[in-house]
């Protein structure tokens, strides 16, 4: 894949998650899912996508600090945001998004090499 293209796919479903994740009331984002299942989804993703850019055949722990550190800006903005509220359990699902978007990286990574090696 093209660096470009690769960068498209981690840095605009960040823009957009930010967006609605900064946005002063929650209720203008249009959602039919829990809050919770958005904030795993989008960690998961994230954090594979955030792999797959940056760390292909590297170490993985840097895009979980990097992950974890946009979590945990999230909820301090929210935190001062009057229709927002600091969560503690949608950081634990952050987390958990994470690591999810980890073994997704290192599932494919580990198809892709044997692929390679067959």
């Amino acid at each position: 894949m093209k660096a470009g293209v690769a960068i498209l796919f981690f840095w605009a479903p960040l823009g957009i998650s930010a967006y609605f994740a900064f946005v002063p009331d929650p209720s203008s984002v249009p959602s039919e899912f829990d809050d919770r299942i958005l904030h795993g989804f989008t960690f998961t993703y994230l954090t594979a996508a955030l792999c797959f850019t940056y760390y292909q055949a590297r170490v993985f722990w840097p895009a979980s600090a990097w992950m974890l550190g946009y979590g945990v800006l999230i909820e301090v903005v929210q935190f001062f945001e009057p229709e927002r509220s600091f969560e503690m359990g949608d950081l634990g699902i952050d987390v958990l998004g994470i690591a999810l978007g980890i073994a997704v990286f290192l599932s494919v990574r580990t198809v892709r090499g044997k692929r390679l090696s067959a």
